[in-house]
Protein backbone atom coordinates (compact mmCIF):
# COMPACT_ATOMS: atom_id res chain seq x y z
CA UNK A 1 0.00 0.00 0.00
CA UNK A 2 1.26 3.70 -0.84
CA UNK A 3 2.30 5.68 1.61
CA UNK A 4 -1.07 8.05 0.16
CA UNK A 5 -3.57 5.07 0.38
CA UNK A 6 -2.25 4.08 3.92
CA UNK A 7 -2.92 8.10 5.24
CA UNK A 8 -6.44 7.96 3.25
CA UNK A 9 -7.44 4.56 4.99
CA UNK A 10 -6.76 5.99 8.39
CA UNK A 11 -8.27 9.09 7.53
CA UNK A 12 -11.16 6.75 6.50
CA UNK A 13 -11.01 5.10 9.58
CA UNK A 14 -10.65 8.51 11.83
CA UNK A 15 -14.27 9.59 9.50
CA UNK A 16 -16.26 6.25 10.46
CA UNK A 17 -15.57 7.00 14.27
CA UNK A 18 -16.33 10.61 13.58
CA UNK A 19 -19.71 8.99 11.73
CA UNK A 20 -20.96 7.02 14.43
CA UNK A 21 -20.44 9.68 16.96
CA UNK A 22 -22.41 11.66 14.74
CA UNK A 23 -24.74 9.68 14.62
CA UNK A 24 -25.14 8.99 18.59
CA UNK A 25 -24.86 12.39 19.08
CA UNK A 26 -27.72 13.24 16.70
CA UNK A 27 -29.61 9.96 18.30
CA UNK A 28 -29.55 10.78 21.74
CA UNK A 29 -29.75 14.77 21.06
CA UNK A 30 -33.44 13.65 19.41
CA UNK A 31 -34.66 12.69 22.63
CA UNK A 32 -33.91 16.08 24.58
CA UNK A 33 -37.08 17.54 25.92
CA UNK A 34 -35.80 21.16 25.60
CA UNK A 35 -35.53 22.97 22.31
CA UNK A 36 -31.76 24.29 21.41
CA UNK A 37 -31.00 28.19 22.06
CA UNK A 38 -27.68 29.71 20.60
CA UNK A 39 -26.24 31.02 24.02
CA UNK A 40 -25.37 34.59 22.13
CA UNK A 41 -29.05 34.88 21.18
CA UNK A 42 -30.07 37.50 23.78
CA UNK A 43 -26.88 39.42 22.67
CA UNK A 44 -27.57 38.95 19.16
CA UNK A 45 -30.91 40.36 19.06
CA UNK A 46 -29.64 43.84 21.09
CA UNK A 47 -26.95 44.06 18.74
CA UNK A 48 -27.62 47.21 16.49
CA UNK A 49 -27.35 46.69 12.72
CA UNK A 50 -23.89 48.16 11.30
CA UNK A 51 -24.39 51.52 9.27
CA UNK A 52 -24.93 50.79 5.47
CA UNK A 53 -21.99 52.31 5.10
CA UNK A 54 -19.51 49.68 6.96
CA UNK A 55 -21.73 46.90 4.78
CA UNK A 56 -19.28 45.20 2.90
CA UNK A 57 -21.43 42.04 1.92
CA UNK A 58 -25.10 40.77 2.30
CA UNK A 59 -26.38 37.65 2.06
CA UNK A 60 -29.71 36.66 1.47
CA UNK A 61 -30.40 33.04 2.89
CA UNK A 62 -34.02 32.16 1.79
CA UNK A 63 -35.55 28.72 3.00
CA UNK A 64 -38.66 26.60 1.85
CA UNK A 65 -39.52 29.12 -0.39
CA UNK A 66 -41.13 26.35 -3.26
CA UNK A 67 -44.65 27.16 -2.65
CA UNK A 68 -45.20 31.05 -3.83
CA UNK A 69 -48.56 32.47 -4.67
CA UNK A 70 -49.52 31.76 -8.55
CA UNK A 71 -53.11 33.86 -8.28
CA UNK A 72 -51.42 36.69 -8.29
CA UNK A 73 -48.23 38.30 -6.57
CA UNK A 74 -46.60 36.73 -3.79
CA UNK A 75 -46.19 39.56 -0.87
CA UNK A 76 -42.57 38.13 0.08
CA UNK A 77 -41.03 37.89 -3.22
CA UNK A 78 -42.56 41.00 -4.45
CA UNK A 79 -40.40 42.10 -1.44
CA UNK A 80 -37.76 40.34 -2.28
CA UNK A 81 -37.71 41.48 -5.97
CA UNK A 82 -37.45 45.14 -4.95
CA UNK A 83 -34.32 44.18 -2.53
CA UNK A 84 -32.54 42.54 -5.12
CA UNK A 85 -33.50 45.17 -7.37
CA UNK A 86 -31.15 47.89 -5.36
CA UNK A 87 -28.54 45.11 -4.38
CA UNK A 88 -24.98 45.76 -5.62
CA UNK A 89 -22.53 42.62 -6.82
CA UNK A 90 -21.59 42.54 -3.31
CA UNK A 91 -24.17 40.76 -2.40
CA UNK A 92 -25.44 36.88 -2.79
CA UNK A 93 -28.92 34.96 -2.86
CA UNK A 94 -28.33 31.48 -1.58
CA UNK A 95 -31.70 29.35 -1.92
CA UNK A 96 -31.80 26.41 1.20
CA UNK A 97 -33.34 23.94 -0.27
CA UNK A 98 -37.55 22.97 -1.10
CA UNK A 99 -37.56 25.09 -3.95
CA UNK A 100 -40.34 22.78 -5.58
CA UNK A 101 -42.93 21.74 -3.58
CA UNK A 102 -44.55 19.08 -3.31
CA UNK A 103 -41.85 16.95 -5.07
CA UNK A 104 -39.24 18.90 -6.90
CA UNK A 105 -39.74 19.32 -10.62
CA UNK A 106 -41.47 16.10 -12.14
CA UNK A 107 -41.36 14.79 -15.94
CA UNK A 108 -43.43 16.86 -18.30
CA UNK A 109 -46.46 14.79 -18.62
CA UNK A 110 -46.89 14.59 -14.99
CA UNK A 111 -49.87 16.41 -13.97
CA UNK A 112 -47.71 18.71 -11.45
CA UNK A 113 -45.71 19.50 -13.76
CA UNK A 114 -47.14 22.40 -15.03
CA UNK A 115 -47.55 23.74 -11.40
CA UNK A 116 -44.11 23.29 -10.15
CA UNK A 117 -42.32 25.07 -12.69
CA UNK A 118 -44.61 27.97 -12.34
CA UNK A 119 -43.12 27.77 -9.05
CA UNK A 120 -40.03 27.63 -9.60
CA UNK A 121 -40.02 30.29 -12.05
CA UNK A 122 -41.70 32.80 -10.15
CA UNK A 123 -39.09 32.68 -8.02
CA UNK A 124 -36.52 32.79 -10.31
CA UNK A 125 -38.32 36.02 -12.25
CA UNK A 126 -37.73 37.98 -9.14
CA UNK A 127 -33.73 37.36 -9.51
CA UNK A 128 -33.56 38.77 -12.81
CA UNK A 129 -32.38 42.23 -12.17
CA UNK A 130 -30.44 40.61 -9.08
CA UNK A 131 -26.83 41.55 -9.69
CA UNK A 132 -25.05 39.57 -6.95
CA UNK A 133 -24.04 35.66 -6.84
CA UNK A 134 -27.08 33.12 -7.12
CA UNK A 135 -26.92 29.97 -5.20
CA UNK A 136 -30.05 27.16 -5.25
CA UNK A 137 -29.31 23.83 -2.60
CA UNK A 138 -31.89 20.81 -2.88
CA UNK A 139 -33.76 19.90 0.17
CA UNK A 140 -36.03 16.87 0.42
CA UNK A 141 -39.10 17.53 -1.95
CA UNK A 142 -36.54 18.87 -4.15
CA UNK A 143 -35.75 14.58 -4.22
CA UNK A 144 -39.10 13.85 -5.36
CA UNK A 145 -40.36 14.48 -1.56
CA UNK A 146 -37.37 12.03 -0.74
CA UNK A 147 -39.19 9.30 -3.27
CA UNK A 148 -37.84 6.77 -5.62
CA UNK A 149 -37.52 9.50 -8.64
CA UNK A 150 -35.37 12.02 -6.10
CA UNK A 151 -32.12 11.68 -8.28
CA UNK A 152 -34.10 12.38 -11.54
CA UNK A 153 -36.32 15.25 -10.37
CA UNK A 154 -33.11 16.93 -8.70
CA UNK A 155 -31.20 16.47 -12.08
CA UNK A 156 -34.39 18.35 -14.22
CA UNK A 157 -34.20 20.97 -11.47
CA UNK A 158 -30.65 21.69 -11.69
CA UNK A 159 -30.87 21.64 -16.02
CA UNK A 160 -34.01 24.04 -15.75
CA UNK A 161 -32.75 26.74 -13.18
CA UNK A 162 -29.16 26.93 -14.70
CA UNK A 163 -31.06 27.03 -18.39
CA UNK A 164 -33.72 29.63 -17.26
CA UNK A 165 -31.54 32.01 -15.50
CA UNK A 166 -28.22 31.80 -17.48
CA UNK A 167 -25.84 32.74 -15.12
CA UNK A 168 -23.64 29.65 -15.12
CA UNK A 169 -23.31 27.12 -11.91
CA UNK A 170 -26.07 28.44 -9.61
CA UNK A 171 -27.17 24.87 -8.59
CA UNK A 172 -24.90 23.25 -6.01
CA UNK A 173 -23.65 20.94 -5.45
CA UNK A 174 -24.08 19.33 -8.55
CA UNK A 175 -24.99 16.43 -10.42
CA UNK A 176 -26.59 14.93 -7.37
CA UNK A 177 -23.61 14.84 -5.22
CA UNK A 178 -23.09 15.80 -1.13
CA UNK A 179 -20.61 18.57 -2.25
CA UNK A 180 -18.86 19.84 -0.37
CA UNK A 181 -18.94 22.96 -3.42
CA UNK A 182 -16.96 25.74 -2.40
CA UNK A 183 -18.05 29.53 -3.23
CA UNK A 184 -15.52 32.11 -3.04
CA UNK A 185 -17.80 35.34 -2.42
CA UNK A 186 -14.59 37.34 -1.25
CA UNK A 187 -11.17 37.43 -0.58
CA UNK A 188 -12.21 36.85 3.32
CA UNK A 189 -15.46 35.04 2.94
CA UNK A 190 -16.20 31.32 1.36
CA UNK A 191 -20.10 30.01 0.83
CA UNK A 192 -19.46 25.89 1.67
CA UNK A 193 -22.80 24.44 -0.03
CA UNK A 194 -23.32 20.53 0.86
CA UNK A 195 -26.50 18.49 0.35
CA UNK A 196 -28.33 17.31 3.32
CA UNK A 197 -30.36 14.92 1.74
CA UNK A 198 -27.53 12.62 0.26
CA UNK A 199 -26.86 11.53 3.11
CA UNK A 200 -30.83 10.64 4.25
CA UNK A 201 -32.06 9.38 1.01
CA UNK A 202 -33.11 5.96 0.47
CA UNK A 203 -32.91 5.38 -3.14
CA UNK A 204 -30.86 5.86 -6.06
CA UNK A 205 -27.85 8.40 -5.72
CA UNK A 206 -24.82 8.92 -7.07
CA UNK A 207 -21.28 7.44 -6.55
CA UNK A 208 -18.68 8.00 -7.80
CA UNK A 209 -15.80 11.12 -9.45
CA UNK A 210 -17.74 13.97 -8.05
CA UNK A 211 -15.33 16.52 -10.19
CA UNK A 212 -13.30 17.38 -7.22
CA UNK A 213 -12.81 14.30 -5.12
CA UNK A 214 -13.68 10.51 -5.63
CA UNK A 215 -16.79 9.73 -3.59
CA UNK A 216 -16.28 5.96 -2.97
CA UNK A 217 -17.97 5.54 0.70
CA UNK A 218 -19.75 8.19 3.00
CA UNK A 219 -16.01 8.75 4.90
CA UNK A 220 -14.88 10.07 1.66
CA UNK A 221 -17.36 13.23 2.10
CA UNK A 222 -16.01 14.07 5.67
CA UNK A 223 -12.36 13.58 4.66
CA UNK A 224 -13.02 16.21 1.82
CA UNK A 225 -15.02 18.20 4.15
CA UNK A 226 -12.35 18.70 6.74
CA UNK A 227 -9.91 19.59 3.71
CA UNK A 228 -12.08 22.52 2.87
CA UNK A 229 -12.54 23.47 6.37
CA UNK A 230 -8.39 23.75 6.94
CA UNK A 231 -7.78 24.92 3.48
CA UNK A 232 -10.20 27.75 4.80
CA UNK A 233 -8.81 28.45 8.47
CA UNK A 234 -8.73 31.88 9.06
CA UNK A 235 -11.59 33.00 6.82
CA UNK A 236 -15.68 33.52 7.36
CA UNK A 237 -16.99 30.18 6.09
CA UNK A 238 -20.60 29.92 6.31
CA UNK A 239 -21.91 26.02 5.34
CA UNK A 240 -25.25 26.25 3.82
CA UNK A 241 -27.77 23.12 3.82
CA UNK A 242 -31.29 22.21 3.44
CA UNK A 243 -31.47 20.35 7.20
CA UNK A 244 -30.49 22.06 10.65
CA UNK A 245 -28.35 20.44 12.91
CA UNK A 246 -30.69 22.26 15.25
CA UNK A 247 -34.27 22.95 15.53
CA UNK A 248 -36.66 24.72 17.95
CA UNK A 249 -39.85 23.02 15.92
CA UNK A 250 -41.72 19.69 15.41
CA UNK A 251 -38.67 18.35 12.46
CA UNK A 252 -36.33 17.77 15.85
CA UNK A 253 -39.13 15.94 17.59
CA UNK A 254 -40.36 19.73 19.41
CA UNK A 255 -43.98 19.23 19.69
CA UNK A 256 -46.65 21.82 21.54
CA UNK A 257 -48.91 20.34 24.51
CA UNK A 258 -51.60 20.76 21.82
CA UNK A 259 -49.92 17.56 20.08
CA UNK A 260 -49.09 16.06 22.92
CA UNK A 261 -52.78 15.98 24.03
CA UNK A 262 -54.40 16.17 20.74
CA UNK A 263 -51.93 14.61 18.14
CA UNK A 264 -54.85 13.84 15.23
CA UNK A 265 -55.14 17.81 15.29
CA UNK A 266 -51.82 18.11 13.21
CA UNK A 267 -53.51 16.34 10.54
Amino acid sequence: MSCRAFAKEGRRRCARTWSSLAGLTLLIGGCVSSPYLAESLSEWKAAAPPPEDDLLYRIYLIGDSGYPRLDGPDPILTWLEARFKAESENSAAVYLGDNIYPKGLPESDDPLYAESLARINKQLDALKDFRGRIVFIPGNHDWDKSGQSGLWALNRQEDHIEAYLNRGNTFLPDDGFPGPSVVELTEDLVLVAIDTEWWLHDFERPIGDTGDYNLEVEEDFLIEFDDVMREYEGKRVIVAAHHSMYSNGEHAGFMSLKHHLFPLTKF
